[in-house]
């Protein structure tokens, strides 16, 4: 039976003057191609849950994304942990940082613990009265490992603004714990500066944006908000941040490139990356000139009252596609 005439389509007369050969050619494809459809992997949708672990400090909760209900005998999944700012949860982060089709796509689990009162312990003097925060996001990590196939060894961390800032002081304390670490509109605290000594290279990128009136880029005072909650204290600026890292990666130079401003959005990014670093390791910065305290590509556009309040949003990069990009140049 020869079938290459049906490549046209049929439709109309054809169907009426179709000879039996034909016919029978034009049902195979379609039981063919059926069977075909059937024998493919479907990709599981991603499960979401909420889960409470005790803590020293009493019972802490977490919100998670993972690729699939059940997990296959051998196989470990890697964790991206993602701290959210002030006054925030982990469920809105979430929601915020459009992670759900990354996990499905990438097979990794997300995590997104909740702060204890609103607020992380960042290293902040005017936050030292919150809990261990460490020493919490290494049992939500463990928590992950025992219970739901997550890999330790493969862990990862990413914050935003106060949950930015404990990112830096993980890195800082316990730079082993994970792969790569991302930060978005947090700079580090003046008093974590001072005491931050990681025993090992740290590779990092981050995002600040130059009119972010929550988050100064050019360091100084956070300024204290009854709207938001804020905890006030200092940080250095988003360049003295950068050259932490370029210093104790051992980069030898750093190189600036503008990147296409392909939205209209008031903003534009430049990408600042150490160069000659070693062990091929990566420091990062996108200064966002014009871009406020908010999260770049972020799901959802902002109204005009969210815009006075937080600044612009930049749309010419997505923070969360290019944060999950460079943890898998270190294993994701």
């Amino acid at each position: 039976m020869r079938c290459g005439a049906l490549v046209r389509p049929l439709c109309g007369d054809d169907i009426q003057t179709m000879n039996l050969t034909n016919f029978l050619c034009v049902l195979l494809l379609v039981v063919v191609g059926g069977m075909i459809a059937l024998a493919q992997p479907s990709r599981a949708a991603p499960v979401s849950q909420s889960e409470t672990i005790r803590t020293p400090d009493g019972r802490r909760t977490y919100y998670m994304v993972r690729p699939a209900r059940t997990v296959p005998n051998g196989t470990t999944y890697p964790i991206v942990v993602m701290l959210h700012g002030g006054y925030g949860n982990g469920k809105n982060m979430a929601n915020a940082t459009g992670i759900e089709s990354y996990v499905a796509e990438s097979g990794f689990i997300a995590v997104f613990p909740n702060a204890s009162r609103n607020h992380w312990n960042d290293g902040r003097s005017t936050t030292a009265d919150g809990p261990d925060d460490v020493a919490f996001i290494s049992r939500v990590v463990a928590d992950v490992a025992e219970r739901f196939g997550g890999d330790p060894a493969r862990a990862f961390v990413a914050g935003m603004s106060n949950g930015g800032m404990l990112t830096h002081r993980l890195a800082c304390e316990a730079p082993n714990a994970f792969r790569a670490f991302a930060t978005v509109t947090a700079n580090i605290p003046e008093d974590l500066y001072s005491a931050c000594t990681p025993t090992v290279p740290v590779p990092i990128v981050m995002f600040a944006g130059t009119d972010d009136e929550l988050m100064p880029y050019n360091g100084g005072a956070i300024p204290r908000s009854r709207l938001f909650g804020g905890k006030g204290g200092n940080v250095i600026s988003a360049a003295a941040t950068f050259e932490v890292y370029r210093t104790l990666d051992g980069c030898s130079g750093q190189t600036s490139s503008a990147l296409p401003d392909t939205e209209n959005d008031g903003t534009t990014v430049t990408r600042i990356t150490g160069t000659g670093c070693s062990d091929e390791l990566a420091v990062e910065l996108y200064r966002i000139d014009g871009g406020g305290h908010t999260w770049p590509g972020s799901e959802g556009r902002r109204g005009p009252l969210a815009r006075r309040m937080l600044g612009q949003t930049s749309y010419d990069i997505e923070a969360t596609d290019i944060i999950v990009d460079f943890f898998r140049n270190y294993g994701l």
